[in-house]
């Protein structure tokens, strides 16, 4: 991995920064690590050059650009000493080494930290802290950081994207909605923002323009599953019951996972016209979604209404028990309603 080096657009330059005597200590030091950060590749390189750092900022400096230069270097190493920390962390986590992965993320985020309150405005770090955070799930927090990097760098749409995904996450649509539409007046072509603005244009009941988004993505990505599958929810907004069977179905064929028969099973299973409900072919897929992956609620309570549009309340009833059963206080009373209509029918 190679890291970018220090350039005049983001530090002082190294001759406006050693204005002092060529005799100087402190020049001489700078001058040093200013040559180090040209080679640095390692976790352990960033260390070595963030120590010397730390030792310069605690001396006097007759000049505030050399200051102001040390810290920019501070931060420069800081910010990629914790990227190189989250990759470590994705290492042992694809290895199935939590606890570790854990530890190197949380010494990544001090990186990150460290680095925006010597350069506050050091937008890298402002970036990777927000995408540690919205991995955390600390969206509020998240979407604080991605602001701060497009007050930064107003043109740096992938803060945008982000932004407008937690948004969306919160159940700010509006907000998310204005993300969107400030990606896609720059990049009309980006396809996630396409599917992330449909998704919105869904929850204001704007179905027309939604499905009008998704055929856009479909035709874009013909052979993709979850665009197909997307496409299937503005279909069942707008009633068109067998588009989005048909949808779902392509999408199965494309990619059997667990979640998309989950969703087919669940329109085979729920659609008010009766002439679009499968029973058997609901229970069908349920069961391949509870295969692949496991008895979750949501595979366990599609999986009963399954049961229920095949006829078989018993069962229904059965499986709708053992959904209570992993439902929180918040949600229990939900499903033991579903389950007295299971028992009265």
């Amino acid at each position: 991995m190679k890291f970018l080096v220090l350039t005049t657009a983001c530090l002082l330059t190294l001759a406006a920064a050693t204005a002092l005597s060529a005799s100087d200590d402190l020049v001489q030091r700078i001058e040093a690590i200013a040559a180090q950060s040209k080679s640095a590749e390692t976790a352990t390189e960033f260390s070595d050059i963030i120590a010397e750092c730390e030792a310069l900022l605690v001396e006097e400096f007759a000049n505030d650009r050399h200051r102001e230069y040390v810290k920019s270097l501070h931060a420069w190493a800081l910010e990629l000493r914790g990227r190189t920390r989250v990759e470590l962390a994705d290492q042992f986590q694809r290895a199935g080494n939590t606890t570790q992965a854990e530890t190197v993320l949380s010494q990544a985020m001090q990186d990150f930290d460290k680095a925006i309150a010597s350069d506050h405005d050091h937008w890298k770090a402002w970036m990777h802290r927000g995408s540690l955070k919205a991995r955390e799930q600390a969206y509020a927090d998240a979407i604080e950081d991605f602001t701060r990097v497009i007050e930064l760098k107003p043109d740096y749409l992938n803060a945008v994207f982000n932004r407008g995904e937690l948004h969306f996450q919160l159940g700010d649509y509006q907000s998310a909605l204005a993300d969107y539409d400030r990606v896609l007046q720059t990049a009309p072509d980006d396809w996630q923002a396409v599917n992330g603005r449909a998704g919105c244009l869904l929850e204001f009941d704007r179905n027309e323009e939604a499905l009008a988004d998704y055929n856009r993505l479909v035709n874009r990505q013909p052979f993709s599953a979850w665009a197909l599958a997307n496409r299937s929810d503005a279909h069942v907004a707008m009633e068109n019951w067998q588009n989005a069977r048909t949808d779902l179905e392509k999408a199965i064929e494309l990619q059997a996972t667990g979640a998309l028969h989950r969703r087919l099973a669940w329109l085979l299973a729920t659609c008010p016209v009766e002439q679009f409900c499968d029973g058997p072919a609901a229970i069908q897929h349920a069961q391949k979604a509870v295969d692949l992956d496991g008895k979750t609620m949501e595979n366990l309570e599609t999986l009963a209404a399954a049961f229920a549009a095949a006829g078989d309340f018993d069962r229904a009833r059965d499986i709708q028990t053992q959904v209570i059963g992993l439902a929180d206080d918040a949600t229990e009373s939900e499903h033991s309603i579903r389950r007295t209509m299971y028992e009265q029918s």
